[in-house]
């Protein structure tokens, strides 16, 4: 996959105000299309602020931390027709987001994880939301890393 890396100066209360201004997704599969609402998947609109800009029209993934706390995103764009386009825009890891020491969906998987005794890693957000919908909820995905013990730490 390739990642690139945006710079907003990294605040709860500004995620919360991207957050808001996501519009509804429907990712075209009417069987996962509950799911990534579930999840909080949204489409940025193309005008959006300035800080924001890179993610401008692109399918939104919020992050949140094994809290529930909304801590960063992760920007899918919407076709693969410009090659020149970094597939994923993530927050930036300079402004306190580190990726390899977070999971995305661990707030929702941890408790189906402590009562099964296992977990699901997947590399991606599509897969994990995926894996949630057909009902393997103690499924977790990696942030663009390869699995690091600081996720291996959290689980």
């Amino acid at each position: 996959k390739q990642f690139s890396t945006f710079n907003p100066q990294f605040s709860i209360e500004k995620n919360l105000q991207f957050y808001s201004s996501l519009l509804p997704y429907a990712c075209g599969n009417s069987e996962l299309t509950p799911a990534y609402l579930d999840f909080e998947v949204g489409q940025s609109p193309v005008n959006v602020p300035k800080e924001w800009y890179a993610m401008r029209n692109r399918v939104v993934f919020p992050i949140r931390d094994e809290a529930g706390q909304l801590i960063a995103f992760a920007a899918r764009k919407l076709t693969d027709d410009n090659p020149e386009e970094p597939k994923y825009i993530n927050t930036s890891t300079a402004d306190g987001y580190k990726k390899s020491e977070n999971l995305y969906a661990l707030h929702r998987a941890k408790e189906a994880i402590a009562g099964q005794g296992f977990v699901f890693v997947v590399e991606g957000y599509k897969d994990a939301i995926a894996m949630h919908a057909a009902g393997f909820t103690n499924t977790v995905a990696l942030c663009g890393t390869a699995l690091t013990t600081g996720q291996i730490a959290l689980l």
